[in-house]
């Protein structure tokens, strides 16, 4: 049996084009928590910076619970990226990123979706107090 992993991300653009995003994987009672700073980065690309990144912090196979507040990320796999995959990415942006998803995400079992702000007001705050 896999091991069950939450993995919550927000990802938000400030002015001047300075972007952050924020992780924290949860197992069990352990939680791992990391802001990174990344500059001249559009909304979705920092979106898939910070998954990228988290699974890198996820060595063996995987259960993953992915909640994120990017609607365009939870799209993305769930609607597209297997056409994308299917025309091998012509005309996709951030295909690099895309392509380090799909080979980091390959031995885990993967489920997305989008954090609510108002039905998942707790851990949508968690988050944002990550930002100050």
């Amino acid at each position: 049996m896999l091991k069950k992993i939450t993995l919550f991300s927000s990802s938000k653009l400030g002015v001047a084009s300075e972007g952050r995003y924020v992780n924290i994987l949860a197992y069990q009672s352990k939680e791992k928590v990391w802001v990174v700073d990344k500059s001249d980065e559009s909304a979705a690309s920092l979106a898939l910076l910070a998954l990228n990144d988290a699974l890198t912090q996820v060595q063996v196979p995987c259960s993953i619970e992915v909640i994120t507040d990017s609607k365009y990320l939870v799209k993305s796999i769930q609607q597209w990226l297997e056409r994308w995959r299917s025309r091998d990415f012509d005309q996709v942006l951030h295909v690099e990123l895309w392509q380090i998803y799909l080979e980091r995400s390959a031995p885990h079992d993967m489920e997305i979706r989008w954090l609510d702000p108002l039905k998942d007001q707790a851990v949508y705050a968690r988050l944002q107090s990550k930002y100050t």
